[in-house]
């Protein structure tokens, strides 16, 4: 284990969450059997799916390699203990291990303060919201970044940023990927059509359909019954893994095809080159943290400034656009061109605290996952649409007919 959160000496407040960052991806059945919070000598709060009726709701993150305990209700004031637990045997269910079985090597620990008189964790960033300091984890399907408008539209709204459903149709609905040019199928991506077939409704039909029925993966089709969807456990990562499992990021097919296709940092020497629209940029204990930078080719500005500023330039819209309308009269714009647009969700782990995984980690992993990396075999998908996937599934991953 290595970031965790609060961190060292550092107040929480009664509903934040208490978060772990590992150098392997984790089995999925050791996550909520893993790690025990207490107060003294009592016994473990109890842990669950979020909705149960336990006190901390457990969620994993394998993009980032993050246990997030989340409390139901807001913990008590007082002292906790939280204990890392490692398996006792090769049979123990109990402890944390790796996604091929190997176990934690010991046991580890620290304390966290609850304190309800805290309005502000410390090293809170600005905008997170207070006083649980929580990452921006709200996603939908069919929302993106924000709303706003640029001169070359005028004053029809058009979307900033990716939103799941733009992603899910921009980027996996390709012809060369899972919605075949050819009204001939192959076996490869059969399941996952996003357009033809059975998924009548298009891509939003064909997600609905998988998310809704917990469809399986082929790749991962391993169990005597190849349609039963199944939750992997100690030592087997992939068996009968659904594409989408609502609510479980971490067994979740599509999310570890992406991490394999994902900016690996530090790149390894079997890595693409990475263009200069990408980098690795440093965290502060040496690890690294992926990006892809996001860049507008145009300004956006809120809709309401440029309608105000067209009324009193006399200016009528012509065909959508507004030639006539002098840029230095508006005020300044939400995103500048040039300037990086901001991420739909945050991750659990703040950028300049990532570590890397151990050495060779992708690769193990790489091993387990058949089939190419998603949504391109590249490998340069940077991390932040990871997260932004990887939350809406946490949040059940909901569908509905965008606009």
């Amino acid at each position: 284990m290595g970031w965790r959160f609060p961190e060292a000496n550092v107040k929480a407040a009664p509903g934040g969450t208490i978060r772990m960052q590992f150098s392997r991806f984790l089995a999925l059945t050791s996550t909520r059997q893993g790690v025990c919070v207490s107060t003294g000598n009592d016994a473990c709060l109890s842990t669950g799916a979020a909705g149960s009726a336990a006190a901390l709701a457990v969620e994993y993150d394998p993009v980032d390699r993050v246990v997030v305990l989340k409390p139901q209700r807001p913990l008590a004031a007082g002292q906790y203990k939280v204990r890392v637990l490692a398996p006792k045997s090769d049979t123990d269910e109990t402890g944390i291990r790796a996604f091929d079985g190997v176990p934690l090597a010991q046991e580890t620990s620290f304390e966290l303060t609850v304190d309800a008189s805290v309005t502000s964790v410390e090293g809170c960033p600005w905008g997170a919201p207070l006083p649980t300091c929580e990452p921006r984890r709200t996603v939908d399907y069919c929302t993106p970044v924000e709303k706003a408008c640029m001169l070359g539209t005028c004053t029809v709204p058009q979307s900033v940023g990716e939103s799941v459903a733009s992603y899910m149709g921009g980027y996996c609905a390709l012809s060369t990927c899972h919605v075949p040019s050819l009204p001939k199928r192959g076996p490869i991506g059969e399941a996952f059509l996003l357009n033809d077939g059975p998924d009548a409704g298009g891509v939003a039909g064909a997600i609905a359909r998988i998310v809704h029925e917990r469809v399986v993966a082929p790749e991962s089709a391993t169990d005597p019954d190849p349609a039963a969807p199944r939750q992997a456990g100690q030592g087997t990562l992939v068996g009968n893994m659904p594409y989408i499992d609502p609510g479980n990021p971490g067994n979740s097919f599509v999310l570890y095809k992406m991490i394999i296709g994902m900016l690996h940092c530090p790149a390894g020497e079997n890595d693409a080159v990475l263009p200069e629209s990408m980098h690795c940029a440093p965290g502060a204990d040496g690890g690294y943290q992926g990006s892809l930078t996001v860049q507008p080719n145009a300004a956006f500005y809120k809709c309401s400034d440029i309608t105000t500023a067209l009324g009193e330039a006399g200016v009528e819209p012509d065909a959508g656009t507004c030639p006539k309308l002098d840029p230095t009269t508006l005020p300044l714009p939400l995103h500048a061109e040039g300037d990086f647009i901001p991420y739909l969700v945050e991750p659990w782990v703040p950028d300049s605290k990532w570590a890397s995984p151990i050495a060779g980690e992708y690769a193990r992993l790489r091993y387990r996952i058949r089939g190419n990396p998603m949504p391109s075999s590249d490998g340069l998908e940077g991390p932040q649409n990871m997260h932004m996937i990887s939350a809406w599934i946490a949040k059940g991953a909901p569908t509905a007919p965008c606009q």
